[in-house]
């Protein structure tokens, strides 16, 4: 988060899950939050209270620095086509379908005693949005 410009002096908080399980800025989300449909080009995740820790700002979160508890909620909704494609590359071992869809968020973070919204999920614009299914490498069958 940032007060006034997006630039790394006007940082003011740093939401993330720190790297304590040995993987970097990533937690395990429970099967349940996450949904994907291309064919009705629809999507979800939905994350309620997920402890993570507030470390002021991007250089302090990667020294692993100083922070406070605190926890993230969010619902991020990807529906309707305005775009489809795929891409297959037999040589490269890819293959991908994707759905260029519209997307809403609402997010709210919480750091000690004081309560971060986003504005409501419904007046999110969206510049782009895109779910997709990709196989490659040793994953990627003819």
């Amino acid at each position: 988060m940032f007060r006034g410009q997006l630039d790394p002096a006007h940082q003011i908080h740093d939401f993330n899950p720190g790297s304590d399980n040995g993987l970097f800025w990533t937690v395990p989300i429970p099967g349940g939050a996450v949904y994907a449909n291309l064919d009705r080009a629809q999507a979800h995740l939905i994350v309620d209270d997920l402890d993570v820790e507030d470390y002021h700002d991007v250089v302090n979160a990667i020294l692993d620095g100083p922070s406070l508890e605190a926890e993230v909620s969010f619902k991020a909704r990807w529906h309707g086509v305005r775009h489809r494609r795929h891409v297959h590359n037999a040589e490269r071992r890819f293959d991908l379908h994707a759905v260029q869809t519209w997307a809403t968020l609402e997010w709210t973070g919480k750091s000690g005693s004081v309560v971060y919204r986003s504005d409501p999920a419904h007046t999110s614009q969206t510049e782009f949005a895109e779910i997709a299914f990709e196989r490659n490498g040793s994953y990627f069958t003819s």
